[in-house]
């Protein structure tokens, strides 16, 4: 049963975005063997390379985020080979008869630990962040946390931006300042 790869997690070494592969270090080390007296003998994993990362996505749509080395992931090994259909896609047979193989990983990035828990984590909103810059959907409208230089807002709910609060149809923002739209 030891050598049975169902689910671990794993640590981002370096991401393709091209290919929406990673090459992925699997964070807990193999026991190769335990003493009488408890003591493990532990050995590292290879390398992941070529990874499968989930990206959410279904028809024309998909939500991409920035994959960097040292983001964790789980990885889910798959029951049979993945070869045939990450080349082609589709119904495909396997090619061999491998088995929970550490070659037929995916990989699901986003899991954290206790010691890199998201600060601030809303959980009364939808909320997309990056770096200081946050866009949270709530019931009542959508808040943009940012000063916005310039871009257009389009909403037919309530926009908060940066205190300034209104219902319009299109908001048009430069330098901060709402300077078209219809309230």
């Amino acid at each position: 049963m030891h050598d049975i790869n169902c689910v671990q997690i794993g640590i981002v070494e370096q991401f393709n975005a091209e290919s929406q592969t990673a090459t992925i270090q699997l964070a807990l080390k193999h026991i190769i063997s335990i003493a009488p007296d408890g003591t493990q003998t532990l050995k590292e994993r290879p390398l992941l390379v070529q990874c499968p990362v989930m990206v959410l996505s279904g028809g024309a749509g998909h939500i991409g985020m920035p994959v960097s080395k040292g983001d964790t992931c789980i990885v889910l090994f798959n029951d049979r080979e993945i070869d045939n259909w990450f080349t082609a896609g589709g119904v495909q047979a396997p090619s061999s008869d491998r088995t929970h193989d550490l070659s037929d990983g995916i990989a699901i990035v986003g899991i954290r630990n206790s010691q890199n828990a998201i600060a601030g984590y809303m959980n009364n909103s939808i909320e997309i962040r990056y770096g200081s810059t946050s866009l949270m959907v709530k019931g009542a409208g959508v808040v943009i946390n940012k000063p916005l230089t310039s871009g257009i807002i389009t909403a037919p709910a309530a926009v908060f931006a940066n205190g300034a609060t209104g219902t319009f149809s299109t908001v048009t923002v430069a330098n901060g300042i709402v300077t078209g739209g219809t309230p």
